[in-house]
């Protein structure tokens, strides 16, 4: 049989190998039981070591129940410029599925029983247990979604899971394309690994493979996504080439992918490379708000009345990338001139940083502080109801474009080609001058927020107000 290409971008189409029944197994990578090498031979007596782009030369001898030999024999994977070899032939076939799999190594994606061909997308592989590991941030969760509506229009009738943190999950579990939230609990997880419970922790591992997921798509790419769904032991784990902290060496599929790419790109990527169509539509990111929290929107004295409010959500984690709050107080008192209500947004810590703002809230009833007294779902109910959202680079921003609200967003040290609001990049104000550099984690480049005028950001939000009245 003629060779096959290895996947560096985009996995080839192969043929299934005679041998394989149309029930495959639960891993790839197995070999065949024989007689340890003579060392005393010859290396070119010794039985041929098959490439990766290769098909066995004995397939048609293979008998049911027995794996495809898709990887070498001897694999090396390189950490810290020291080669650790993998002999899988000569351990046992209990440990074989074990081994991490070889750097871009093309593992065809074998997952249950095979339906019709007209079902699917052409080329795509058969699922029917599906998984998107994205645990975290909240604005990188629910600018995700269109990973997630991609994946429901070409498998209708699979289960679509999501691993998420649990303090972000309200951001996607509203959505009709998902079929259930994995909680991942990020504070437990993080005691185990410092008090050494490895108990604790394997057991949690453990639970992931109970769904018996046939694809897993590692939107994340760090060490403990990784972690995650090498623990889902499905047998098409797919990520990004260049993963951090090595996640790549849990991945059945590494995808290379551009080096500039905006973070959404770069996961609808993932699902491209596998001959899976991505939508980047406004429908593909929608939003979903619970019923429980727009019943307790219904309850709040500003939403009862007609008057248009505007969500003001004037924080960041990182300082450089915090407009002025002297100049956040100064449009909230512009907007309610035009009888336009300003909701504060924000969490309880955070509440220092936005002091000018507050105080004009003590003063002017049409200032509402809600910073601290929301959760996820309530926020999020919040700005769907919102004419206006106003925000740094941070995640009402891009719930803000889930919603399809009125959005302008204020972008100091954030690369636009990487991260700004998806599908809606003409909705930010920002000054990018010759020899800026993006450093946002030590203030180097915290003057770039400086040059965002008061009288620009008043005249785009009038501009959006005038074309939704």
């Amino acid at each position: 049989m003629a060779k096959q290409p290895t996947l560096t971008a985009t996995p080839p189409t192969m043929p299934f190998p005679p041998c394989l029944p149309n029930k495959v197994q639960s891993h790839v990578i197995c070999h065949r039981s024989r007689p340890q090498h003579d060392r005393s031979r010859r290396s070119s007596d010794r039985s041929p070591r098959y490439r990766v782009d290769n098909w066995p030369r004995n397939s048609n001898t293979c008998r049911p129940g027995e794996f495809a030999r898709l990887a070498p024999i001897r694999s090396e994977q390189r950490i810290g410029g020291t080669a650790f070899p993998f002999l899988a032939s000569s351990l046992p076939r209990s440990l074989a599925p074990s081994l991490p799999p070889a750097p871009l190594l093309y593992h065809v994606p074998l997952m249950g029983t095979l339906p019709s061909p007209s079902t699917l997308p052409p080329g795509a592989p058969a699922a029917h247990r599906i998984l998107i590991i994205r645990p975290s941030a909240l604005g990188d969760v629910a600018r995700s979604v269109p990973v997630l509506a991609s994946l429901r229009a070409a498998y209708p009738q699979a289960r679509i899971d999501w691993l998420v943190r649990d303090i972000f999950a309200p951001v996607i579990e509203a959505h009709p394309a998902l079929s259930n939230v994995i909680i991942f609990p990020r504070s437990d997880f993080s005691r185990w690994f410092k008090t050494f419970n490895l108990a604790a922790l394997r057991a949690y591992l453990a639970t992931l493979a109970q769904p018996g997921y046939d694809l897993v798509f590692d939107c994340q790419g760090l060490a403990r996504s990784g972690l995650l769904a090498w623990a889902t032991k499905a047998p098409a784990r797919v990520g990004t080439r260049d993963a951090r902290e090595c996640a790549w060496l849990a991945y059945t599929h590494r995808i290379k992918t551009p080096k500039v790419i905006h973070t959404v790109d770069k996961s609808l990527a993932l699902l491209g490379a596998l001959h899976i169509p991505v939508a980047r539509d406004a429908a593909a990111r929608q939003l979903y708000s619970s019923p429980a929290a727009r019943a307790w929107l219904a309850a709040q004295p500003f939403a009862n009345t007609h008057a248009r409010y505007a969500v003001l959500s004037p924080t960041s984690a990182w300082p450089a990338k915090q407009w002025p709050a002297d100049r956040f107080a100064q449009l909230a008192q512009h907007l309610t001139s035009r009888d336009i209500t300003c909701i504060i947004t924000g969490g309880g810590k955070e509440r220092p940083q936005v002091q000018p703002l507050l105080d004009l809230a003590s003063r002017n009833p049409r200032v509402i502080d809600l910073m601290g007294a929301t959760d996820v779902a309530q926020l999020m109910a919040v700005i769907e109801g919102a004419a206006l959202v106003v925000a740094n680079d941070s995640a009402a921003l891009h719930i803000g474009v889930g919603f399809d609200r009125p959005c302008v967003g204020l972008l100091g040290p954030t690369d636009p080609k990487l991260a700004s609001p998806f599908g809606r990049e003409g909705d930010i104000v920002q000054h990018i001058e010759p020899g800026d550099e993006f450093y946002f984690r030590d203030g180097r480049s915290a003057g770039m927020m400086q040059r965002i005028t008061l009288e620009e950001v008043i005249a785009a939000c009038e501009k959006r107000l005038d074309n939704r009245h």
